[in-house]
């Protein structure tokens, strides 16, 4: 669903229309339009926003990863932090400041193999490989942890 607000622009005296500005929300992006006085596009800008949660409100394998990197990391990524998803990147912040980001995979492959059994005969097999792991970043992106299993 689409929402639109739409704001007039005058110049410096107020008098003058110079354009107006259209403000839309379309699933989690937010588009700013900007118009000349004959319509013209100026400028656009797209924004993403993305819902600020609690360490509560995130899945439990979440929770349980940032135990285990919290003792180690100190004071710096301790008290009351904010976490905003998107897909697999995580923005930590602490009151409204950035502090962090956290990504994660999940990778899954498959493949067929010959082996040999025990009697020596070869032996179609199927082999499945399932990875997963996160990386723990301070605000500049440098690496503060990682672990994969």
């Amino acid at each position: 669903m689409s929402n639109v607000t739409t704001n007039l622009l005058f110049d410096e005296d107020g008098t003058t229309l110079k354009g107006y500005k259209s403000t839309r929300t379309e699933g989690d992006l937010r588009i700013v339009t900007e118009y000349d006085a004959t319509g013209a596009k100026v400028d656009e800008v797209i924004t993403k926003t993305l819902t600020t949660q609690k360490l509560a409100d995130l899945s439990a394998e979440f929770q349980t990863a940032w135990g285990q990197v919290l003792v180690p990391l100190g004071a710096s990524f301790a008290g009351d932090l904010d976490f905003q998803l998107d897909g697999n990147q995580v923005t930590v912040s602490q009151s409204g400041t950035v502090i962090g980001y956290v990504t994660s995979w999940n990778t899954q492959a498959s493949w067929d193999d010959v082996r040999m059994d025990a009697g020596s005969n070869p032996t179609q097999v199927e082999l499945s490989e399932e990875t997963k792991g996160y990386q723990l970043f301070d605000a500049n992106w440098h690496e503060l942890a990682s672990k994969s299993w």
